[in-house]
């Protein structure tokens, strides 16, 4: 009965050099050739497998670690395509190929990135209207306008790199794309567990970024030559889903000191905050440098990494540094990203 239920299956056994051993009947369902078309033949050149790379890295990737698995494009007997997710596993001198046929699901996500390239178009043009309007209204020198300029680009910056990015982002990108938006690359350093995020949690932090960014320029840390920023997350489960807790700390800059007042951006960033994702911010003004910590429900996030607390912060503040081209103070090749994050 196993046996039976295993032969209905789409497995194929070959050798070493892609010859065809055994072809079960769900092979021949799905690429629609039958066993004795398809034995002592290679079956990778039979049924035109490519992948996303050359076909000699998956045999390769095969060899040293024993299995593999991806995505491949293949073609039925009738020549129509077929895409299927392969699972290869080596079993001696013979590789044993399992396939799941997964066309309408590339079919649907083409679909959807169709309409998403749409929809960001459609959105752009939006925004290029609206900011033309804006500088109608305003005059393109005044405060006002420059302003509303910044957060308009902030938002249309997050939605490029969701249309680039099949609508999910990591948080270490928006953070870098909107340092380099403001001329600020090398002075911001991240150092989260990797968390991708989907649409709505993007948009929504890239907002809350832009807002601390344009802070800290006009005045905090990044006003001064050897400022900079270190940003911190973790991610933890909660019986509502998953928590961010982010910490932005400045050092480098002038005294601060707490604000007298509340302007326009410190309301868009508490409405921000507050907008769906059950936020909460703490600001402290120390004198040494703003922290600002963030915590908020994330609607899509990984499982929780290891936690960076103040004390390890304090610690990336003294990290050695190095002489930039232009003069300025940039983080040293010991503090990369990767080293962070594994520490």
């Amino acid at each position: 009965m196993a046996g039976r239920q295993l032969d209905l299956a789409p497995v194929l056994v070959r050798s070493r050099d892609g010859r065809v051993l055994h072809w079960t009947r769900g092979c021949e369902s799905l690429f629609g050739h039958t066993s004795d078309e398809v034995l002592g033949r290679c079956g990778h050149e039979l049924l035109g497998i490519r992948g996303a790379l050359p076909l000699a890295d998956f045999y390769a990737g095969l060899d040293c670690h024993g299995v593999w698995s991806g995505r491949l494009q293949c073609r039925r007997r009738d020549g129509r395509p077929l895409w299927v997710e392969a699972h290869w596993r080596l079993a001696g001198d013979q590789v044993v190929e399992q396939f799941t046929d997964i066309t309408d699901r590339v079919a649907a996500e083409e679909r959807e990135a169709t309409l998403n390239r749409e929809a960001h178009h459609r959105l752009k043009n939006s925004m290029t209207m609206v900011l033309a309007l804006a500088r109608m209204t305003f005059g393109a020198r005044d405060s006002r306008f420059r302003d509303f300029e910044g957060r308009l680009m902030a938002l249309n910056q997050a939605n490029a790199l969701l249309q680039g990015s099949a609508c999910r982002l990591d948080l270490h990108e928006i953070l870098d794309e909107a340092a380099a938006l403001l001329g600020m690359e090398g002075r911001v350093l991240s150092t989260g567990v990797p968390l991708p995020l989907m649409a709505d949690d993007a948009t929504f932090l890239g907002l809350v970024i832009h807002e601390l960014l344009t802070n800290t320029l006009k005045h905090g840390a990044l006003t001064a030559d050897d400022g900079s920023i270190v940003v911190g997350w973790t991610v933890g489960m909660e019986p509502g889903g998953r928590r961010l807790r982010l910490t932005w700390r400045e050092r480098g800059g002038p005294l601060v000191a707490a604000p007298t007042r509340r302007g326009f951006g410190a309301q868009l960033f508490e409405r921000a905050c507050g907008f769906g994702h059950e936020a909460v911010v703490r600001q402290v003004w120390d004198p040494a440098g703003l922290q600002c910590h963030v915590e908020a429900l994330l609607r899509h996030a990984p499982a929780a990494g290891p936690d960076i607390d103040i004390a390890t912060l304090d610690e990336l503040d003294r990290a050695p540094r190095e002489a930039r081209s232009d003069g300025k103070a940039g983080w040293g090749s010991g503090q990369s990203r990767a080293s962070l994050c594994a520490s």
